[in-house]
C-alpha cells in the first residue's frame, strides 16, 4: 500500500470519529430541514438593495476594494490567440479530499481538511496552491464569450504565502445527472467529515485560461489568481434547479467588472472545445 493510499484509509476512519465544528459556530445561517438557506441578518447581499453588490464597497471601510478596486472579478472572458502565453500551464491536480460543510447567509460550501489527508492543490508559476474550499454560484459569475452559464464552482486555494488562486469549473444544462457534482448536494448541510472525489471537476481537454483579479464578495480583495476551465461540465436541469432552490430561489453572481488594463492568458485545446470560444481561435 502506498502512503498516499494509507493516508486516505486513515482519513475516512478519522471523518467518522472526529468531531466538527458545528455551523452555528462558524456562520450566522444554515440550511433547514428541506436544504434551504435560512436567511439572517448578513453583511452583504447579492438583491438590488441597500446591501447589494453596488453599494458594497460603502458596508465597512474594509470593502472599499470592492468600488474603487481596478482589477476586480467577476470578467467576460474573450481569448486574444495572438499572443500565446510563455508561462508554463498551471497544474491542476483535484484529487480525493476530506471536506466538511459550511454555511453563510449567500452560499455554503465544503471546507478541505488539510490535518486528515492532502487537500487539492494546483501550480502556477512553481508555486504550489491548496485548496482550502469549494463552493458555488448560480448563474456563473464570469462570462464565457458575453454569455453567462447556469452554474460556476469555486474551488478556492491559498498559497504557503497567502496570495489566493481559484480554480472556477463552468457547467452547463444536460440531459443526464451529473454523479461528481450529486455528491455536492447530497452532502449539503452534513455537518460530518467525509471523503469527497474532486477529480472529475477538472476538464483534461480544456482551454485554461488566467487572469489576475479579485475576491468575487466583499471584501473584493485583489491579487487573486484566477484559472478558468472554459469547457463546461453538464448537469441536469434537476441538479441546477435544486442548487437554485437550496439558495432560497435567489441569485448568488456578482455583476461583470470591467477588465481594464488586464490580458487574459489561455492555453486552448481545440479537440471538443467550447463553441463560445472556438470562433476566436480561427
Amino acid at each position: 500500500m502506498t502512503r498516499k493510499a494509507l493516508l486516505l484509509l486513515i482519513a475516512v476512519a478519522f471523518a467518522a470519529l472526529a468531531p466538527v465544528a458545528r455551523c452555528s459556530e462558524q456562520v450566522d445561517v444554515a440550511l433547514d430541514k428541506n436544504k434551504k438557506l435560512r436567511s439572517g441578518p448578513g453583511v452583504f447581499s447579492y438583491d438590488n438593495d441597500d446591501k447589494g453588490p453596488t453599494h458594497w464597497g460603502a458596508l465597512k471601510p474594509e470593502f472599499q476594494e470592492c468600488s474603487d478596486g481596478t482589477h476586480q472579478s467577476p470578467i467576460n472572458v474573450l481569448v486574444d490567440s495572438s499572443d500565446p502565453p510563455k508561462d508554463p500551464k498551471p497544474s491542476i491536480n483535484l484529487e480525493r479530499s476530506v471536506v466538511s460543510f459550511a454555511a453563510s447567509s449567500n452560499n455554503f460550501q465544503f471546507n478541505c481538511h488539510s490535518e486528515f489527508a492532502n487537500c487539492s492543490s494546483i501550480v502556477w508559476n512553481k508555486t504550489t496552491y491548496s485548496m482550502l474550499q469549494v463552493h458555488a454560484h448560480c448563474p456563473s459569475e464570469h462570462h464565457l464569450g458575453g454569455k453567462p452559464l447556469p452554474l460556476e464552482v469555486h474551488f478556492v486555494h491559498k498559497s504557503a504565502d497567502n496570495k489566493l488562486l481559484v480554480f472556477g469549473v463552468f457547467f452547463e444544462m444536460g440531459d443526464e445527472m451529473n454523479p461528481h457534482f450529486e455528491t455536492l448536494l447530497d452532502s449539503a448541510g452534513d455537518m460530518d467529515t467525509k471523503v469527497v472525489d474532486l477529480s472529475k471537476f477538472n476538464e483534461k481537454d480544456s482551454t485554461i485560461c488566467t487572469y489576475d483579479g479579485s475576491l468575487t464578495t466583499p471584501p473584493c480583495s485583489e491579487g487573486v489568481r484566477w484559472v478558468l476551465s472554459t469547457k463546461p461540465m453538464k448537469a441536469s436541469m434537476r441538479q441546477i434547479g435544486e442548487f437554485h432552490e437550496m439558495l432560497g430561489e435567489r441569485t448568488n453572481n456578482r455583476p461583470i467588472q470591467p477588465i481594464t488594463d488586464r490580458k487574459v492568458k489561455c492555453w486552448p485545446n481545440l479537440g471538443t472545445e467550447n463553441p463560445l470560444l472556438k470562433k476566436i481561435f480561427k
